[in-house]
């Protein structure tokens, strides 16, 4: 019995430590969150998780030819076809001034199975971003658009 009760101790000491030490861990940079933001976009695009990808667009996104509405149906419409789709991104560059930022993002778009014969979409993205809510959203992008209509 006291055997079971130390050990129930030194566990609850053991989650307490372990939530402590986490805790003290330092907070990710903008830079850092930002870039986490686009591979966790680039793993939904490949994952063709509709909400994955749209859970980083702002309610608030325009670039001057689509909405958030628009680029939701764009993303529906993509992800039915049943090839695969394979995402490369460099490292992006990016700007950050206060609670808005910039990234340019490199990568290369690609569909298919056979990967000999996949076609490749090369992409040169600029994206503004805002923090909402404490998460980093993309308000605008430009860019992208090539991949729209490459494996139609």
């Amino acid at each position: 019995m006291v055997g079971r009760i130390a050990l129930a101790v030194a566990g609850v000491l053991l989650v307490i430590g372990a939530a402590y030490w986490f805790s003290r861990a330092p907070a990710a940079t903008d830079e850092e969150q930002i870039t986490q933001t686009i591979l966790d976009i680039k793993q939904a695009i490949e994952d063709k998780n509709v909400g994955g990808v749209m859970k980083y667009v702002s309610v608030r996104y325009s670039d001057g030819t689509h909405t958030r509405q628009e680029i939701n149906r764009l993303v529906v419409g993509g992800f039915r076809g049943p090839e695969p789709f394979r995402v490369h991104v460099e490292p992006p560059q990016i700007q950050v001034s206060g609670d808005r930022a910039q990234a340019r993002v490199r990568a290369e778009f690609s569909a298919g199975y056979d990967t000999a014969a996949q076609s490749r979409v090369r992409l040169d993205i600029l994206a503004e971003l805002t923090r909402e809510r404490g998460k980093w959203k993309v308000v605008r992008a430009t860019g992208w658009e090539p991949a729209i209509g490459a494996f139609e």
